[in-house]
Parts: C-alpha cells; sequence; structure tokens
C-alpha cells in the first residue's frame, strides 16, 4: 500500500480541545462522535484551528490501543494543537505558582516546554533546563503537577529522559 493510498484510508480523529481522544474513527463509527467531551466538557474538534486538515485518526488493519492519535502539532501546517496551546499555558500558571522558583528558572521552564513536544536540536536542552529546575530539592509538587500536564504530549526521548521508561 502506498502512502496516498494509507492517507485516503485513514480516519480521522476527534479530540476535545483539552487533549482527550473521544473517537479514533470519526468517519467511519460516527455513533460515538460528541459536541463534547464527556471527560472534561471541552469542546471537540476533528480539524486543525489554523489550516483546517483533519487530525489523522485511526488507521486500518493496527490495533486501535497501539496508536498515538494526540499529536502536539498539525502535521500539515506546523501549528500547535488546541491541547498543546492548553499544556503550554498550564504549565506557565504552575510555574507563576511555584514560589520557590525565581523569575530566572520560571522564564526557563516556560521557554523549554515547546521543545520537549518535538524531537529536534532544542530538545536535549530543554530537557537538562527542565530537570535542573523541576528536580532542584523540595519541588516534587512541581514535578509532578508538571508530569500530569506534559507527559502524553512530550516526545517520547523526552519523556524517558525525564520520567524514565
Amino acid at each position: 500500500m502506498d502512502e496516498n493510498e494509507r492517507d485516503e484510508r485513514r480516519d480521522v480523529a476527534l479530540i476535545c480541545t483539552a487533549g482527550h481522544v473521544i473517537n479514533p474513527s470519526f468517519r467511519s463509527r460516527p455513533q460515538f462522535n460528541t459536541n463534547f467531551c464527556e471527560i472534561c466538557g471541552s469542546a471537540a474538534t476533528n480539524q486543525c484551528d489554523s489550516c483546517k486538515a483533519p487530525i489523522p485518526g485511526a488507521m486500518p488493519l493496527i490495533a486501535m490501543s497501539k496508536q498515538n492519535y494526540l499529536k502536539p502539532y498539525c502535521g500539515n501546517c506546523g501549528v500547535a494543537y488546541p491541547w498543546t496551546r492548553l499544556a503550554i499555558d498550564e504549565t506557565r500558571k504552575l510555574a507563576l505558582e511555584t514560589v520557590e522558583l525565581s523569575d530566572a528558572e520560571r522564564n526557563a521552564l516556560v521557554e523549554s516546554v515547546p521543545s520537549l513536544f518535538r524531537e529536534g536540536p532544542g530538545t536535549p536542552v530543554a530537557i537538562a533546563r527542565f530537570k535542573r529546575v523541576t528536580l532542584k530539592g523540595g519541588r516534587k509538587f512541581l514535578s509532578d503537577g508538571l508530569k500530569h500536564i506534559l507527559y502524553t504530549l512530550a516526545a517520547e526521548g523526552a519523556r524517558r529522559q525525564i520520567w524514565g521508561p
């Protein structure tokens, strides 16, 4: 099966703006589509806000549980999906609430987050910065809170280096 044929057969995912996968088979199983997330109440979307490209969903002949539908960026235009922007905003809020952080540490933490979502040249620096700020003594609550916000969106390599396998 060539690339174009596989793309034509790939379904579309329905994901809430907070990042919960509602239905990975939007087209082929419409009975599971909802306008809002049953977990958090956020609006559901099946396309990129920027370019309107469909969010890639289930691929035929691959077990649904083995697929990762929650990508941080649109593969068509590269813009961050709503759940990625939300994770960055929530990280900023948590950093502001953490009185033990200096302004420089807050800024370093927030600036490192987008690079944790990508596998690229900036990822190792972001990992080092993230670990330096969050693993400093007495900041377990910060580390745990950020893990809750960022874990599912972080690139696999970053996730393993920060939180282990």
